[in-house]
Formats: structure tokens, sequence, C-alpha cells
């Protein structure tokens, strides 16, 4: 999870300086998400296949 949140802020910090805009913003809308589908399957997999 940290690491989608520092790449995110990169982003959003990249989206103010004009130049980087061009890709700042495709970059904050093409990882959020496959970030949150990542996150959506390892959660799923820490909950269902886990040792009782």
């Amino acid at each position: 999870m940290a690491s989608a949140v520092v790449v995110v802020a990169c982003g959003l910090v990249m989206v103010s300086w004009r130049p980087a805009r061009q890709f700042a913003v495709p970059l904050v809308c093409a990882f959020l998400p496959v970030a949150a589908l990542v996150a959506w399957v390892f959660i799923g997999l820490e909950l269902f296949f886990t040792n009782d």
C-alpha cells in the first residue's frame, strides 16, 4: 500500500509542474486502477487462503 501511495503522490506533485503534466496525468490515471486490482487480489488471497 505504501508504494502505491508514493507513486500517486509523486504523480500528483508532477501534475503541478507543467512540462511533466503530459506524463503525470496518464501515469496516475493508469496506475490507480491497476494498483487497486492488485491490492484486491492480494487481500482476497490473504483472507481466503490462510491456515486456520
